[in-house]
């Protein structure tokens, strides 16, 4: 990430000629240099003490706290759900641990230095067990090449307001590396988690838009992946934001996939118009029901049937052994993904660098 600062840095205020219209470079420079210059905005936002908490009823800037629910964490992903809308901490959490605190500079520090790296996990056919996508993970790699997962670097982060940064710095590295490994495989495709705080972030939602239609090319390469908490009333037509966002992206041919599904009674007919392609289940759910027989298990293979005639697909992760793969066969599913199939491995551009 420094290097991709570092390379922007002299185009951070390009002109077209005072004749025209900018160039396409031009452009793409101007959206890369936003994305980044908000990125830096972030992390140094994240260094201030944060403010008091406004009085009940009290109106105050565009990015004011907003109370939603606790923390989680999901297959070493970074699924996360902050107490605030910009990712700063409750009043009354206990003070940070020493480690914590250690943890904190380490983050910091890798923020600074573009060591924020991305983690890629392959998603197979089935049942050829053939890759074809691959999903996005992060970690943060310490000076001495140490790597901090997100069940040590996200309760501090998220106190010192880090996590939206964090969240959008992989977004960004994300489909800079589709962009790279684009040159070569055309059908590389990426999914890339959308937390509820990109969601919220409409400064840098709004950028990272602009960025990919000046590099539309990409689009199609890109799923953006939504967790069923976070994305919550997302898709109710009152969402008109958040929807009307969607609609920018996937105009430019960005597919959608929904995971983390508990609740399998789906509104189908907006997910679909939304571009909605896959739906993420876990394998657990699915043999539970599958097990349970009779109306549980009826509803399941109807639901399946749907989807097929929809054209959206299932994936079921975290598979693990072949024992649950055979179950699931059974089952008929599209892709499935899991530490059976493959653990998720830093990307090349994160081990050259």
């Amino acid at each position: 990430m420094a290097s991709s600062e570092q390379e922007a840095a002299p185009a951070a205020d390009p002109r077209p000629d005072r004749g025209g219209a900018p160039d396409r470079a031009t452009r793409e420079a101007r959206s890369e240099v936003r994305v980044l210059h908000t990125l830096i905005e972030q992390l140094h936002a994240g260094q201030r003490t944060p403010p008091p908490p406004l009085p009940e009823g009290a109106t105050g800037p565009r990015r004011r706290t907003e109370e939603t629910r606790e923390p989680t964490l999901d297959r070493g992903g970074l699924r996360v759900v902050s107490d605030t809308a910009s990712g700063r901490a409750r009043s009354d959490e206990p003070p940070p641990s020493r480690e914590q605190a250690a943890t904190l500079a380490t983050v910091r520090e890798a923020l600074k230095e573009g060591r924020v790296d991305l983690y890629l996990q392959p998603i197979v056919s089935l049942p050829q067990r053939k890759r074809r996508f691959y999903e996005c993970f992060g970690r943060i790699r310490a000076a001495d090449g140490a790597v901090i997962g997100p069940d040590r670097y996200m309760a501090p982060a998220r106190r010192a307001g880090l996590l939206c940064a964090i969240d959008n710095m992989l977004l960004f590295r994300c489909v800079q590396l589709l962009g790279t490994l684009r040159r070569k495989d055309f059908s590389a495709t990426f999914f890339c988690d959308i937390s509820s705080h990109t969601l919220r972030d409409r400064e840098f939602l709004g950028d990272f838009i602009a960025y990919m239609e000046a590099h539309a090319e990409l689009a199609p390469n890109l799923v953006l992946e939504f967790s069923q908490p976070d994305l919550g009333d997302a898709l109710d037509a009152k969402a008109k934001h958040t929807a009307g966002d969607l609609e920018r992206l996937g105009g430019l041919g960005c597919r959608f996939s929904l995971d983390g599904i508990t609740d399998l009674d789906l509104d189908l007919d907006a997910l679909e118009a939304r571009r909605f392609a896959f739906l993420k289940v876990d394998a657990a759910t699915v043999l539970r029901g599958l097990n349970r027989g009779g109306a549980e298990a009826a509803e399941l293979r109807a639901l399946k049937q749907t989807l097929d005639g929809r054209g959206i697909d299932l994936i079921v992760d975290r598979i693990e052994t072949e024992a649950t793969l055979v179950e699931l066969l059974a089952f008929n599913i599209d892709f499935g993904q899991g530490y059976l199939f493959g653990e998720p491995r830093p990307s090349k551009d994160s081990r050259s660098a």
